[in-house]
């Protein structure tokens, strides 16, 4: 996979279900298996194929590969780097100068005349640093729509005077498709954008305001293969007379429509322009605020509904005429486990690939500690017959890795005392010393060796997990699922709490350790409803640093970038408008009440601020003051640049 890195992971668009992160998981499902023709051409069908990074890894591997997904720009960015090599890129664009040339081209155009600005004139604000947030679509800086205009125009020029074939036509705009799903204002969909660029925090400002330019691509050379734009199910058909050697099926198994989750690159790769309405507002009533195509229906997925879902994929598996099938699956599918289970079961043998990896995360954020999931990849044999302990040897599998994630987890010791563990012999709970907490499943007793909330007998507890039956394992499991249930603000105050018990034994290096995740938990909190929360564990938090200043005095935290990510959040926090956000409260009083503490614990923080800043005896320099008297930086850009600014140091005296 090391000759292909680039080819695997370059030009890979932001994707629900991108497989990208789980290649190494799908190799090793592929290596697992013994395919059975003497020749060395091997068939991989990609029903699914979505981003196309298995298409790609399938390719890589030897494969010829047979890729196919519904919507036009997967199978855009899919013909280019699916079908074409090394070889075409060198023998391309001649009548343009090369590929380099091309490019180089694109990448140079002017502004678009005002006919061919679409993009930037539907979809980005006229003035990108004074947007209008209520009324303008933010998908793009107005820079980048103009940039999109721009190459697409001009790639629809070529081709219509021939200065380039079709299959030029294909590369050039899955590379313009690849800048615009990244260089958008989105999470990663484009049902919504940010409420101005970058966001609350402004984490990803850098990706958005870069402007975008066409690349070369690294492509891979191997067998023919070939691209659809099919329903997988039509398509599945005319498998079941033609041989595969393996079947791969990731279908999207959750609510997402990919055609209105990203309508907005169906529009940029068809440049058909559809009517929208410019303005978000008409006659004072919110009309269409994304754009979304209203033809995206037109490829409305049957595995985006538990009604269909199960149905159709039994289809599938029955008609390919394939020796494996290897099947991506998620423990939160919208077709059960079971189900998924006994459909496969009947074709085959069954077993299993799992690794753990960390959910997609786009849209709004929760502040739940719950984000990590299980993927595996079952592989079905259907040379072979497969039998009940086929299932339950799998579902034990899964229990164990989903128990094992969990004792990786901060445990809640109310939670944990709640639901019946209670300590060995009675022995009170002491900081920086071991102890036991036990409980009895069906007449075997597990005992959790406890370190500062943390299972530090883990490896003992694997081997314990294996001699238990599927029953025992799944009330396990649910235990801790329930005391690692942690909120970001839980996982604060147990840091907090943590940092006070090591301050008192010196112990300054593990303190050390355990604040650095503390700027991670203060981001995730969501302004809109967990506002004030954030104020509080911001506060909660300077205190605890000034309490304990003489540990990061002798760390010298100022100059870690886990203290600057602080320093920025505090920033927003404090700059937040809470009272335009929560002007349709109907109770006033409520309101005003809700706002004189929010104003109270902004002063509080601003005091706790520029103490523990002195008290590091640390530089200062003041931010702008405004015209109501607050110390605040006059936009977004500004804000950006003193935080960036190495040598500029903050000081947040936000209040008189």
């Amino acid at each position: 996979m090391k000759n292909n890195e680039g080819y695997l992971k370059n030009n890979i668009i932001a994707y629900i279900g991108n497989k990208r992160n789980l290649l190494s998981l799908i190799k090793k499902a592929v290596k697992n298996i013994k395919l059975y023709k003497s020749s060395d051409e091997y068939t991989f069908l990609d029903l699914f194929a979505g981003s196309g990074s298995v298409s790609r890894l399938a390719k890589s591997l030897g494969f010829k590969v047979i890729a196919n997904d519904w919507e036009y720009y997967s199978y855009i960015i899919n013909k280019a780097f699916i079908e074409f090599d090394n070889t075409f890129l060198k023998v391309s664009f001649k009548k343009l100068g090369g590929l380099s040339k091309t490019l180089q081209i694109l990448n140079n155009l002017n502004i678009p005349e005002k006919k061919d600005q679409y993009i930037s004139k539907f979809y980005c604000p006229k003035d990108d640093d004074n947007p209008d947030l209520l009324n303008e679509r933010l998908f793009y800086t107005n820079y980048n729509g103009k940039r999109i205009d721009a190459i697409r125009t001009k790639i629809d020029n070529w081709v219509k005077n021939k200065k380039i074939n079709k299959n030029e036509e294909y590369l050039l705009l899955a590379l313009l498709l690849y800048e615009a799903s990244t260089r958008s204002n989105t999470s990663g969909v484009f049902k919504g954008f940010h409420k101005g660029f970058g966001g609350t925090n402004g984490d990803a400002l850098s990706r958005i305001l870069k402007p975008i330019e066409l690349k070369e691509p690294i492509l891979c050379n191997g067998k023919n293969s070939f691209v659809f734009k099919e329903d997988a199910v039509k398509l599945s058909e005319k498998f079941k007379t033609q041989k595969v050697d393996i079947l791969y099926l990731d279908p999207p198994y959750n609510q997402h429509q990919y055609g209105s989750n990203y309508h907005l690159l169906n529009t940029i790769a068809l440049n058909d322009r559809p009517v929208v309405n410019e303005k978000i507002y008409i006659d004072g009533k919110k009309t269409n605020k994304s754009a979304i195509r209203k033809d995206w229906i037109n490829t409305r997925s049957t595995f985006c509904s538990k009604r269909t879902a199960a149905e159709d994929f039994k289809k599938i598996v029955k008609n390919v005429n394939a020796d494996y099938i290897l099947v991506s699956y998620s423990t939160d599918g919208i077709i059960s486990f079971d189900e998924m289970l006994k459909i496969l079961s009947d074709k085959g043998k069954l077993t299993i690939c799992l690794s753990e990896y960390v959910k997609y995360r786009g849209g709004k954020q929760s502040i739940n500690t719950q984000v990590r999931n299980i993927e595996f990849v079952l592989i079905v044999n259907t040379r072979e017959q497969s039998n009940i302990n086929d299932i339950v040897k799998i579902k034990k599998i899964l229990l164990i890795n989903k128990i094992n994630m969990s004792l990786k987890k901060t445990i809640n010791p109310i939670r944990a005392e709640s639901i019946g563990f209670y300590p060995v012999n009675n022995n009170n709970m002491i900081f920086g010393e071991d102890h036991l907490l036990q409980k009895f499943y069906y007449g075997y007793n597990i005992i959790f060796n406890l370190n500062n909330n943390r299972i530090i007998n883990t490896e003992k507890l694997r081997k314990e997990f294996k001699k238990l039956n599927l029953k025992q394992l799944k009330m396990i499991n649910n235990d801790l699922e329930y005391i690692t249930n942690l909120t970001k603000e839980d996982e604060i105050y147990l840091s907090i709490d943590e940092i006070f018990k090591y301050y008192k034994l010196n112990m300054y290096k593990e303190s050390f350790e355990v604040f650095k995740d503390i700027p991670y938990f203060l981001s995730k909190f969501n302004n809109k409803k967990n506002y004030i929360a954030s104020l509080k564990s911001i506060i909660a938090v300077l205190n605890m640093l000034i309490q304990t200043i003489e540990i990061w005095k002798k760390t010298q935290i100022v100059n870690y970038s886990f203290f600057n990510k602080l320093e920025r959040i505090i920033l927003f926090k404090l700059n937040h408008d809470f009272k335009r956000n929560y002007s349709k409260k109907k109770n006033s009083i409520e309101l005003k009440d809700e706002i004189n503490k929010v104003n109270e614990y902004k002063r509080k923080i601003s005091s706790l601020y520029e103490y523990l800043i002195n008290s590091l005896e640390r530089d200062t320099a003041e931010l702008i003051k405004n015209s109501n008297n607050i110390y605040t930086p006059d936009t977004l850009d500004e804000l950006n640049y003193i935080i960036k600014n190495k040598n500029q140091k903050i000081r947040t005296s936000f209040f008189n």
